[in-house]
């Protein structure tokens, strides 16, 4: 986890905070979501699920229009909280117990580094 201070701003397709380009984020995020995406593809293609790359910014002062950058939405943690609880559901139960079985046994765990 990483505490950052300062305004967020998306401009020309990049993430800046306090004036720092981050588009780090961006490619970390497309990365993950690729390897959910292929781990996941035969289960996701029969639901007819697509995978969202999502950051979710705590406490970000975001602008009202869509935000995304390459293809990965941008959310305040406010807004995904109230995005999540307005939408439908789309799995069931069952369903996010057996893509997250699935999910387990095909992905390896983050590893994060520690301090030496």
């Amino acid at each position: 986890m990483c505490k950052y201070k300062g305004s967020l701003q998306i401009r020309g397709g990049e993430i800046f905070v306090a004036g720092r380009r981050k588009n780090g984020w961006i490619d970390e995020v497309r990365r993950e979501a690729a390897a959910v995406g292929s781990a996941l593809a035969v289960e996701m293609a029969a639901r007819g699920l697509a995978i969202t790359p999502v950051i979710c910014v705590h406490r970000a002062e975001l602008p009202w229009f869509r935000s995304e950058v390459h293809g990965v939405r941008v959310f305040s943690s406010k807004d995904l909280v109230s995005r999540l609880h307005k939408a439908d559901p789309v799995l069931s139960p069952a369903d996010v117990e057996r893509l997250a079985a699935v999910a387990d046994a095909r992905l390896r765990p983050a590893v994060v580094a520690t301090p030496t």
